[in-house]
């Protein structure tokens, strides 16, 4: 069975695999948002060896599973596109059985996203383990102008590009990201910072391109909004008065 969403919020689900979607076809997601969603491996999404996937403006927040891949396990060919993973937790039972917030058990090319700040309770949560990625007989395949955090031990980033930005165990990457909010859109999104090594390090070839960032981000808001889109799900905007008020950047 196939499946196309967009601008869906996932919320509060839990399963055994995927606790926001399980598939075993085609899987697009896009503008979406997967939230506090629970599962054994995948706590998000779960593809099978034949669940080819897209997924496009997508958020994965404070998602756990008890084992590998607290927001999501590829176990087939996907790509990822402006999407940003961060705050999940694998290995939420403390048993040492998991890693990684994306596990990788096929080819994952990936563009313009971030994957950091997730976190692997195994052993305690050392800093040692794989919080961000965990290569289960797979491996990204960058396309370029990514940010992962931790590539720890056994996360393989393949056709690393010099665009891309991947921290270790002893010097991970912050992004510096704003709180998960809805910043003006109808999806939570985590906007970055002025500051952030995210803002304008995204590809800056023309939308629609191969590499490129999608055209708007997952709230809507046109890419690009200064003279390079940003990486991740959100694009850094004007946000004043936005829902009547200020929210203050940094």
């Amino acid at each position: 069975v196939d499946l196309s969403v967009s601008s869906v919020s996932f919320t509060g689900n839990a399963a055994s695999q995927g606790a926001g979607i399980a598939s075993f076809g085609l899987l697009d997601v896009d503008r979406s948002v997967f939230h506090a969603n629970d599962a054994d491996e995948g706590g998000a999404i779960w593809t099978s060896a034949s669940g080819v996937a897209s997924i496009r403006n997508v958020t994965f927040d404070s998602n756990t599973s008890t084992g590998s891949g607290s927001a999501a396990v590829f176990g087939a060919a996907a790509t990822l596109n402006n999407v940003t993973a961060s705050q999940n937790i694998a290995d939420s039972d403390f048993d040492d059985s998991g890693d990684g917030a994306i596990d990788i058990r096929a080819s994952v090319t990936i563009a313009n996203s971030i994957i950091a700040r997730n976190v692997d309770l195994s052993l305690g949560g050392s800093a040692l383990l794989n919080p961000d990625c965990v290569s289960g007989g797979g491996a990204f395949d960058s396309a370029g102008h990514n940010l992962i955090g931790n590539l720890g031990n056994v996360c393989v980033l393949g056709n690393a590009q010099a665009s891309d930005q991947t921290g270790n165990p002893a010097q991970p990457i912050n992004p510096l990201l704003q709180p998960f909010a809805l910043y003006g859109g109808t999806v939570e999104v985590f906007l970055p910072t002025a500051a952030s090594p995210a803002v304008e390090r995204g590809s800056p070839a023309p939308t629609g391109s191969a590499g490129a960032c999608e055209e708007t981000d997952a709230r809507g808001v046109p890419r690009p909004q200064a003279a390079r889109c940003d990486i991740g799900a959100a694009e850094l905007d004007d946000l004043i008065f936005i829902d009547g008020f200020d929210p203050a950047l940094p």
